[in-house]
């Protein structure tokens, strides 16, 4: 309760992420900026301030740095069994987020804003006001992307069975998509024209299949880090992207 508003934001997001999972730095603090909760600092970064925060963390012992390099930098963070239970009862309580698991809860909010499905997707669930959805491993019954409407940050982890999701066909449809992340060895193309994401400013593609890289890529005046497989085929006109800053 002593924390920082902008680090209490970011600590409660680690609710997002499943029990024992190792989570990235890198990977961490983009979503953290993704989701807007990093607030600009004069001579400073987005990013350098998201470091900062993952660091006060660290230093405040809540998570437990892993790989930590030859500059004391850890090149991820774990969250204690004890503390990712007390952080999921806080954000559940603030309505901040949601974790959808094969355990029905008693009570859900009207609106949702974070969701984090790690195995079955409670159907009835009001999705309309979800900015943010996760899924970890197989899930079940989890509806289509296309009911995702105002949906900011996608990341989607080993989750190619989901099953009438219209996944990943319909990912290109999410407009206001800020940040996608796909961990899926099934995909080997993006259906749809990505151009139409104009938001978007992380995309991650490293961990999949694809070979090529559609046109449409060249569109996304705002993507800033680009991760695609070392033998992808990159489009022409990429070297026009002038916000990109990482490939």
């Amino acid at each position: 309760y002593d924390l920082p508003h902008q680090l209490k934001t970011c600590f409660l997001y680690l609710s997002q992420f499943p029990e024992d999972c190792e989570i990235n730095r890198l990977l961490l603090i983009r979503r953290w900026v993704a989701e807007g909760f990093i607030t600009e600092q004069r001579g400073q970064l987005l990013e350098d301030t998201a470091h900062s925060y993952f660091t006060e963390l660290v230093n405040r012992n809540m998570i437990q740095p892993v790989h930590i390099d030859y500059y004391g930098m850890a090149g991820a963070c774990r969250v204690h069994d004890i503390m990712l239970d007390l952080i999921k009862s806080l954000a559940a309580k603030e309505n901040f987020s949601i974790v959808m698991n094969d355990v029905k809860a008693a009570y859900l909010p009207n609106k949702i804003r974070r969701l984090s499905v790690q195995g079955n997707f409670w159907q009835g669930t009001n999705i309309s006001n979800t900015r943010s959805l996760s899924c970890f491993g197989p899930v079940k019954n989890l509806p289509s992307l296309f009911q995702f409407k105002i949906l900011r940050v996608l990341d989607i982890e080993g989750c190619s069975s989901a099953q009438n999701s219209g996944y990943p066909e319909s990912i290109c449809t999410l407009v206001h998509l800020r940040y996608l992340r796909l961990v899926d060895s099934s995909i080997k193309r993006l259906e749809g024209d990505i151009g139409r994401m104009k938001s978007l400013k992380t995309l991650d593609l490293s961990l999949t299949l694809i070979e090529q890289l559609p046109a449409g890529v060249t569109k996304l005046k705002q993507l800033v880090h680009l991760f695609v497989p070392f033998t992808v085929t990159l489009p022409k006109g990429i070297g026009k992207m002038e916000a990109l800053e990482e490939l």
